[in-house]
C-alpha cells in the first residue's frame, strides 16, 4: 500500500529554512539534503510502520547524511508529517 502523504506548514517551513541554510554554506549542498529528505519521505509512503513509535503515536526517521529529524505520524492511509528539525540544534531529539 502507498500512503498519501501530507506535510504540515510548520515541516514545510522547516525544510525550507534547511534548504537555504545548506545552501548558504556551500552551492549545491541544500539541493542534496532536498534529494535525501525525498528519499526518506518515499520510504515513509511506502514503509512507514518501519520506524517504531516513540511518543504517543508518533514515529521517527533520521536522516543518515545530515542532522535531521523527521516527526511524523500514520492515520488511517496517510502518513503526516508535523516537523523536520535539525537535532544539532536540538540534540536530545525532544519536541
Amino acid at each position: 500500500m502507498i500512503y498519501n502523504l501530507q506535510i504540515k506548514e510548520e515541516a514545510s517551513l522547516e525544510i525550507i529554512e534547511a534548504f537555504l541554510y545548506y545552501e548558504e554554506q556551500k552551492t549545491g549542498l541544500g539541493e542534496k539534503f532536498l534529494v535525501q529528505l525525498e528519499k526518506y519521505l518515499k520510504i515513509l509512503r511506502e514503509t512507514p510502520f518501519l520506524y517504531q513509535t516513540k511518543s504517543f503515536s508518533f514515529r521517527e526517521a533520521y536522516l543518515i547524511k545530515f542532522p535531521y529529524l523527521i516527526i511524523f505520524e500514520v492515520v488511517s492511509s496517510e502518513v503526516i508529517v508535523y516537523s523536520v528539525f535539525n537535532t544539532s540544534r536540538n540534540p536530545d531529539g525532544k519536541y
